[in-house]
């Protein structure tokens, strides 16, 4: 354990090894497996010390029984994101509430119509289709805007 940087500190506490070693009824392999899954455990908590808790957990696995996982805390960092990223979010909705009216109606982009066509869609009946989005004009009345008269040839 020395070659592996631990320089003389315990990793499993006296009251894991009596828990570890009491379950595994002395049998080697078991010790090797519960020790091994403590280990793995316990640097996915991020301890550096495996305790009781961490064997427990273990052992409760092993069985099959799931002991619900403690709870952990957030870090800092993810903490502040999450702050940021909510004031952001507040902010944006904030900023279209306030000027949500103004930002909407510059999308509103419909193309201009000249007379004749203002006319006709006046006096037609379209009916949309909702899946294609093509109109269909079922009836549809046009008037010349400009009455000219056209001279006939004799």
């Amino acid at each position: 354990m020395t070659k592996a940087s631990l320089n003389g500190t315990k990793v499993f506490s006296q009251s894991a090894i009596k828990r570890i070693v009491a379950e595994s009824q002395g049998i080697p392999r078991i010790i090797n497996i519960l020790c091994d899954n403590a280990l793995i455990t316990g640097f996915g908590y991020q301890k550096k010390r495996i305790t009781n808790s961490v064997a427990e957990e273990v052992i409760a696995d092993f069985k099959g029984e799931r002991k619900p996982a403690p709870a952990t805390s957030l870090s800092r960092f993810e903490v502040g994101f999450f702050a940021a990223v909510m004031i952001l979010f507040l902010a944006g909705a904030f900023s279209l509430y306030l000027h949500g009216r103004n930002f909407m109606s510059t999308l509103d982009v419909r193309p201009e119509l000249s007379m004749q066509e203002k006319v006709v869609s006046q006096g037609a009946e379209n009916t949309g289709h909702s899946i294609t989005g093509k109109i269909s004009a079922t009836r549809v009345e046009t008037k010349p805007l400009v009455k000219q008269k056209i001279p006939r040839n004799r």
